[in-house]
């Protein structure tokens, strides 16, 4: 059986029409999702994050974020606890926001505590903030959980 070109043709429009739809189809089940609620307002207020993160650059050194066995401990130095009684602290993992967690460390103390199993396992970015005579820092680390 010899196959004509206009058979060709038709069978490759057929299967590059079933391959868009699969792609498609695809697509739709993904999961997307925005690092924030709000996307677009923080990016019209990226100037004054920007001035946030100039203001806490002074103090990147001043927070240790390590992990032991059962706990992950945030150690604040005496520059930052007397500046503020309070940290909140968001594990930001941006592969999944169901993955991300948020904790308020109130009072602050010399080192902190944070069950591992809040946590699970993966790359996160650290966001601590707090707030001294109502000016906003920010501190960003790296962590990763074992």
């Amino acid at each position: 059986m010899k196959l004509h070109w206009g058979n060709a043709i038709f069978i490759y429009f057929v299967i590059f029409i079933a391959l868009a739809i699969a792609f498609i189809i695809f697509s739709y089940k993904q999961d997307i999702e925005l690092v924030e609620k709000d996307y677009y307002k923080q990016g019209a207020d990226y100037t004054r994050h920007i001035n946030i993160q100039q203001r806490s650059e002074i103090y990147s050194d001043s927070i240790l974020i390590t992990e032991q066995e059962s706990v992950i401990i945030v150690e604040a130095t005496y520059a930052i606890k007397e500046m503020t009684d309070s940290l909140k602290v968001f594990f930001y993992n941006p592969s999944s926001k169901k993955k991300d967690y948020k904790v308020l460390l109130s009072p602050l103390s010399d080192s902190n505590y944070i069950d591992t199993k809040l946590v699970t396992k993966g790359r996160y970015t650290v966001k601590i903030n707090w707030f001294c005579n109502n000016l906003e820092y920010e501190i960003r680390k790296d962590f990763f959980k074992q």
